[in-house]
Parts: structure tokens; C-alpha cells; sequence
């Protein structure tokens, strides 16, 4: 969240001198490079003005929220509101968190890979499934996401069907 001094598309000014397409698209292609994404908003469109009034006032969305793709997976229930034209030239945003995770962590089990799994066919299956998926994502962040959902459903598959094969096997 913050001023980035920059906007996106021509709506996001109302009146003064025009942006260059460049200059905007290079902002849109810095934030999408980043693994960035708008988080959108309520409320008055426009967060900068130049405080005069009539046809000198000049608007712009010059503050935004954004974040990456996992953070939203993170907070799905994330609210950002413009809340007006504030006291100085910027208007006050407002991020809701809602639901937002609770502070205590849970002890993660980690779950590791047992050699036997490979002997059961259902083993392969998932970890072909889950490297077969595709993503928009870059090379790393689809590399770190299909080995994290290899994982979640190798331990799935291990706690409902195989069971724990430490304790079969003692």
C-alpha cells in the first residue's frame, strides 16, 4: 500500500497534462514483473488532488494496494476503501484484513517423503497430476507451488490411505 505516483490507465486522471501510454505501461509492466496485482478498492476512484477547486482541481489515483498471489490467497477476504479526500493532498486508504490469520502459529508437521510411497502407483499419479497443472505464474513461484501441492497431496494421500507407515512398519 502506498504512493506510487504513477497511474495505469488515462481514466485514473481527471483533468492536467496527459500521461504517455509508455510511461504508464512501463508502471503496469514493473508492478506485473514484481508478481504484483491491484487488490482493488471502494470509494472515490481518485486518491491525489492538487487541492484547488473548479476546473484547476486536477485528480489522479496516485496510491494503491497490491499484492502478490499468494498474499491474496492468504487474505481472499482483503477490503480496501478510499476514504476521501483527507486533510493534505492524499486521501486516507483503509486495508481490512478480514479473517485474517491468527497470530498464534500451529506447530507444522513436516511431512516426509517415504521411499515404500513409490512402490504404489497412486504416488505417481499425484505427482504427475500436480506437475502437469499449469499456472501464470513465473518459473520459480510455479516451481515452489507445484512442489508445496506435491507435498499437501502426498501427505493427504499418506494420512487417508496408506497411514502412517512408521507405525505398520514397528
Amino acid at each position: 500500500m502506498g504512493d506510487f505516483d504513477e497511474i495505469i490507465s488515462p481514466i485514473e486522471k481527471n483533468r492536467g497534462a496527459e500521461r504517455s501510454r509508455r510511461q504508464m505501461d512501463d508502471f503496469w509492466r514493473t508492478l506485473d514483473s514484481c508478481g504484483l496485482r491491484e487488490l482493488g478498492f471502494h470509494g472515490c476512484p481518485f486518491t491525489w488532488s492538487n487541492g484547488r477547486n473548479g476546473v484547476e482541481q486536477i485528480r489522479c489515483r496516485l496510491d494503491r494496494c497490491v499484492g502478490t498471489t499468494d498474499w491474496m490467497a492468504l487474505f481472499p477476504r482483503a477490503f480496501v476503501s478510499c476514504e476521501g479526500r483527507g486533510v493534505a493532498d492524499h486521501s486516507p486508504m483503509l486495508l481490512a484484513l478480514h479473517g485474517c490469520p491468527k497470530t498464534k502459529y500451529k506447530k507444522r508437521r513436516f511431512t516426509k517423503f517415504e521411499a515404500i510411497w513409490m512402490k504404489e502407483k497412486r504416488c505417481e499419479e499425484i505427482i504427475k497430476g500436480v506437475w502437469d497443472e499449469n499456472n501464470n505464474r513465473s518459473t520459480v513461484s510455479k516451481l515452489l507451488i507445484k512442489i508445496r501441492r506435491c507435498r499437501d497431496e502426498l501427505a493427504e494421500w499418506n494420512r487417508n490411505t496408506v497411514g502412517n507407515i512408521r507405525k505398520r512398519i514397528f
